[in-house]
Parts: C-alpha cells; sequence; structure tokens
C-alpha cells in the first residue's frame, strides 16, 4: 500500500507538471508558484525519506514560507475570487507546513535562539515594509 507522504509527494509533482502546462514559463506569478511548489515537494521528498531537519534545511524553507506570504498578498491584489480562492487554500498549507518544519529545527538548536529571534525580525520589518509599499 502507498503512503501517504508517497501520495503526497505524487500529487505535488503531478500539480507542479499541470501547472507548468497550462501556464506559461517566464510569466513573473507562475514562476514564484512553481518556486513555492518546487521547495515543498523537496520537503516531502526529505518527509518520505524520514530526513531530520537541519540548519541548512532553513534557508529554502523560508525563502518557500516568505515566498508564498507574499505570493498570496500579491495575487490577491485583483484577481478572480475562484483562482485566489484555490491559491490561497494551497499556499495557506504551505506556508504552515514550513513554519512547523521552522519551529522543529530551531527548536533543536535553542543555542541559536537569539540569531533566529534576530532573524525573524529582520524579516517582519521586511515584511512590513513590503506591505506597505504594495498598499501605496
Amino acid at each position: 500500500m502507498i503512503s501517504l507522504p508517497q501520495i503526497e509527494l505524487n500529487v505535488v509533482r503531478a500539480y507542479i507538471q499541470h501547472v507548468q502546462a497550462r501556464f506559461p514559463a517566464g510569466h513573473y506569478l507562475n514562476d514564484r508558484y512553481v518556486q513555492i511548489l518546487k521547495i515543498r515537494e523537496w520537503q516531502l521528498r526529505r518527509r518520505l525519506l524520514n530526513e531530520t531537519g537541519t540548519l541548512a534545511d532553513l534557508e529554502p524553507l523560508n525563502t518557500g514560507h516568505r515566498e508564498a506570504e507574499r505570493f498570496l498578498f500579491d495575487v490577491d491584489k485583483g484577481s478572480r475570487k475562484d483562482v485566489i480562492r484555490e491559491i490561497n487554500d494551497i499556499l495557506q498549507l504551505i506556508a504552515m507546513e514550513f513554519f512547523a518544519e521552522i519551529t522543529t529545527i530551531e527548536a533543536q538548536h535553542p543555542h541559536l535562539g537569539q540569531e533566529f529571534a534576530r532573524e525573524q525580525e529582520a524579516y517582519r520589518l521586511m515584511w512590513n515594509s513590503y506591505v506597505e509599499e504594495a498598499e501605496a
């Protein structure tokens, strides 16, 4: 019997193929969306192999989480509502999964807590600036 992690990985791979076939390569929003999905595929592949998260994994996970947040924000400004709902649901799930793994990895390294907090604060300042610019 096929495992749930294998099913999740297969679905993400098929969905990436679908998005790439349906939407043109080189389109800014499509490229960003596919990047997020590919990071999710990488995450699911690691999960399937029972790989423990490492400090090196934080960079792609943070990239995926942050890009999913920004993409959600950007797409919500003027897109068709049915498309927004579908993408929103997918990206919320992906962002939560990235964040959960980030939290797990960071908890394994309490000695780096201050560094993680500084990095998170720098990101939040950047995020606030991003939102303010987009709303202006």
